[in-house]
């Protein structure tokens, strides 16, 4: 409808015009209109009930449950019912929770959007904007709702993931048929789109669930992730048991039935139980709480991971592609001097005010006002800039720092913009000054030399040619110091001429940005960790040198212009190298990564800007900034608060650390699962005894999967070295001979437990708890883990024992009964058990088997 109406009407229906609404009816239509959110119906209790009932193990559950109620009764029955009922809960709270940390995540990153309110402008959560509301977007931004435009300069807007169309829609102001199709309508942009080129000015027309993007939003978001290399091996190992054990299982059913020691529905309650615990069933819900916790961890020191499966990712992370912006340096931008009129003029800034200095004096500002106030209005984002808050370009927010200190504040009339364009390397803005149409180009000196015919020495006006190698001298002595260095041409238009040609050469900006603290540090811990390291920058050679060697880093450096033609054989050669890359644009970045990638590597890529897309998608890991473009960040799978390589290297620190105790904790779970399997196995098959019952089955199973899952993932690494060797893959052969060690060893100790003590199931269930917690503190050591410094491990503890007891109580008097006739029984048992770990730590020396 509203791409129908003009202009007028639509402000006329919205009851809103140029100058937004106010800040009372801002507030009246967010309470009619809620937040800008889109919100899918929750499911109610029996939808979620019967979402959890899908999965086959407590299907399972449920036919033991019924089985019970009909043939055992009704206490055995509720016995089951409730491990039925405590499986769900836990599965449930993991995922509340789960979801709970992902809201408050995404809370911290919300955008910020330039809004008119109160006929001035202002920044406002973008969930908070209301039908209504006038909405500047520029170069980079997503849309954030639905907007009929009112004014646009040069705007193109990317739509590919509304519509499919890959190539970007030119739009602007226009009516147009009712009934012409989405990607059709040149005077929408839709929520989710994104402006790829200009500005736009436009009333929210719908938002949250009304808009477009809402309409199909329920059928985009059922679309299933792949599933990540870990859990494709964990499915992998679990396919493989499942046949083992279920043939197992069949053969002891058989057995059993032909034997005659259980009736049919013992028995068949019996084998259920020992395919549940055998089956690590609660694993996955235990993946998704450690990847969130970790998640959540990480955003205490600000960064936030949109997908927790990403740390597998990140922990196997071999080589990273950084952007010296932002990572190296701080990307916070000063003036330090300038070049104008054949003269150097040094800038001077106090708290309040800065000085212009030449020859050691402070200048009168009407000496460099006139290349002040074309300087000032070569800002193409002059509406999105917010000095106080530093939103904006950091080039642009200096210039506009440097002119607001001598009062240049008032933007020229202006007739269109081309704004930056990384391979141009320059924008161009048209403006009104002094009745004539003057073009202000500014970009890098090669650029702007390059479209350069004169230049101003002492207010007149030269060819440029005797200067050019005097320019490009000053270019490369200023650059091996560090500076960042822009240049700045005019070019009063004619009719019909080319803006960007035949300009005059008005200046140079010779521009500080500091190093990060660390950043050696920083980079050398990345190196231990085996990581590669590339920087890859849109500057010159001889700035990025500058900045090398103030950090004394040796690395030997390339320009992307000498590999742009090279095919990706000949590029990996060059790559084993040259670890800087240069004058390098969006094209080049996406071919580094790509190559890297298909060579076999797994490859974080660092990237702020709209052209950093492609290479974001492409990497293993994309990682952005809080302020960068809107493109970037959903782009990216992580998102820096805080700029700079030290959070790039808690980031891999930590998924490291996850996998690693992720490891230990599979570990152990198989280890002690199987272990028990083995038990009850060798009980039957050499004893003729069931040494364990169903129930008591189910009870090891809650015990061990479930609440034992509150430590994993808490401890930390003591020593940071071991993560440097650390391989990442699971199942690898010396984790599958370390499980098939420790399930004989807790197969057999087991057995000679429930030997010695006549079979007491309170002993036997409390022993094989007692044997999780001695692997983990024999891992402790051995992975250098510090488990048993956490409280969750002493709640796991306190919980498995508390538990076990309610269940087994009746058990206490047959204990108190049998602990005076069977002290011998139990030296025996102890002996017997020491002989049992000295044969292990034995095994263990010899083998030297660490699953590391």
């Amino acid at each position: 409808m509203w791409h129908s109406l003009s202009i007028e009407e639509v402000l006329k229906r919205l009851n809103t015009s140029n100058k937004g609404l106010d800040d009372y009816e801002a507030e009246r239509r967010l309470k009619i209109y809620g937040e800008n959110k889109i919100r899918l119906e929750k499911k109610n209790f029996i939808e979620i009930i019967i979402e959890y009932l899908k999965n086959p193990f407590l299907l399972l559950f449920i036919v033991a449950d019924i089985l019970s109620i009909i043939f055992g009764g009704i206490s055995e029955g509720s016995a089951i019912t409730l491990f039925l009922i405590l499986y769900i809960i836990s599965d449930y709270l993991h995922d509340k929770k789960s979801e709970k940390i992902i809201k408050s995540l995404e809370e911290n990153i919300e955008s910020n959007v330039l809004v008119i309110r109160n006929g001035k402008y202002e920044y406002v959560k973008s969930s908070k904007i209301v039908p209504g509301d006038i909405i500047v977007l520029k170069y980079g931004q997503r849309a954030p709702a639905d907007i009929r435009i009112i004014e646009s300069i040069d705007l193109e807007v990317d739509e590919s993931s509304l519509t499919g169309e890959s190539e970007p829609v030119k739009k602007y102001n226009t009516i147009l048929p009712k009934d012409i199709p989405v990607k059709e309508r040149k005077n929408m942009i839709y929520q989710n789109s994104y402006i790829i080129k200009g500005i736009a000015i436009g009333v929210v027309v719908e938002t949250g669930n009304n808009t477009y993007y809402g309409s199909i939003y329920k059928n985009i978001s059922k679309q299933r992730r792949s599933k990540s290399l870990l859990q494709e091996e964990l499915d992998k190992f679990s396919y493989y048991m499942i046949i083992i054990i279920s043939i197992i299982v069949i053969i002891s059913f058989v057995i059993l039935l032909i034997k005659n020691i259980l009736n049919l529905y013992q028995l068949i309650i019996f084998v259920i139980a020992l395919a549940i615990v055998v089956i690590p069933e609660g694993l996955p819900a235990a993946l998704v709480l450690i990847y969130t916790i970790s998640s959540q961890k990480l955003e205490k020191d600000n960064i936030y991971i949109k997908d927790p499966n990403i740390l597998e990712d990140i922990s196997n992370i071999d080589t990273a592609v950084l952007d010296k912006t932002g990572t190296i340096t701080y990307n916070e931008l000063i003036i330090d001097k300038f070049f104008y009129n054949g003269k150097f003029y040094d800038v001077k800034y106090y708290k309040d005010k800065a000085e212009i200095i030449y020859n050691k004096k402070i200048i009168n500002i009407d000496e460099v006002k006139e290349f002040l106030i074309f300087l000032y209005n070569s800002i193409e984002d002059y509406l999105t800039i917010d000095i106080e808050k530093n939103i904006g370009d950091p080039i642009n927010l200096s210039i506009y720092r440097l002119a607001k200190y001598f009062k240049i504040s008032k933007f020229l009339e202006r007739y269109s913009v081309n704004y930056f364009d990384p391979y141009r390397k320059r924008s161009s803005v048209i403006v009104k000054y002094n009745d004539k149409k003057y073009s202000i180009i500014k970009g890098s000196p090669s650029s702007i030399l390059s479209i350069s015919k004169y230049i101003i020495i002492n207010n007149k006006i030269f060819r440029i040619d005797k200067y050019r190698e005097k320019i490009e001298k000053i270019e490369k002595e200023y650059g091996k110091r560090g500076y960042k260095i822009l240049a700045i041409g005019i070019k009063e238009i004619k009719e019909n001429e080319d803006p960007e040609k035949d300009i005059t050469f008005l200046g140079l900006l010779f521009i500080k940005d500091k190093i990060r603290d660390g950043v050696l540090k920083y980079i050398k811990e990345l190196e231990d960790l085996g990581i590669n390291i590339y920087i890859v920058t849109g500057d010159n050679k001889d700035h990025t040198l500058g900045i090398l060697k103030l950090l004394k880093l040796n690395y030997k450096i390339i320009d992307a212009n000498e590999i742009k033609k090279l095919n990706e054989n000949y590029l990996y050669k060059i790559l084993k190298d040259y670890h800087v890359i240069v004058n390098a644009d969006p094209l080049d970045k996406y071919r580094i990564v790509k190559t890297l990638k298909d060579k076999g590597h797994r490859v974080l890529f660092v990237g702020d800007g709209t052209n950093d897309a492609i290479a974001l998608k492409i990497s293993n890991v994309g990682v952005s900034f809080y302020n960068a473009t809107d493109i970037a960040k959903d782009s990216a799978n992580v998102i820096l608060m805080d700029k700079g390589i030290d959070n790039i290297t808690k980031l891999i620190m930590e998924g490291k650390r996850i996998i690693y105790n992720l490891k230990v904790y599979i570990l152990v779970m198989l280890s002690e699962l199987l272990g028990i399997f083995l038990f009850i196995s060798i009980g039957f098959f050499i004893y003729n005894q069931i040494f364990l019952q169903a129930l008591q089955l189910l009870l090891l199973n809650l015990v061990i999967e479930t609440i034992n899952s509150l430590y994993m993932g808490s401890s930390d690494v003591k020593d940071k070295k071991i993560l440097k060797k650390m391989k990442v893959k699971i199942f690898d052969r010396s984790t599958k001979l370390e499980i098939i060690r420790n399930m004989i060893f807790i197969g057999l100790t087991s057995l000679i437990v429930a030997l010695a003590t006549n079979d007491n199931s309170y002993i036997i269930i409390l022993f094989l708890i007692a044997t999780q917690g001695i692997l983990y503190i024999h891992y402790e050591k051995i992975f250098s883990l510090n488990i048993t410094k956490t409280k969750e491990y002493y709640l796991s503890i306190f919980l498995s024992t508390f538990i076990t007891s309610i269940f087994l109580i009746g058990y206490l008097r047959e204990i108190i009964q049998f602990i005076i006739p069977s002290l011998i029984d139990i030296a025996i048992f102890t002996i017997v058990s020491l002989y049992f770990f000295f044969i292990y730590w034995v095994i263990e020396r010899v083998e030297n088997v660490r699953g590391i």
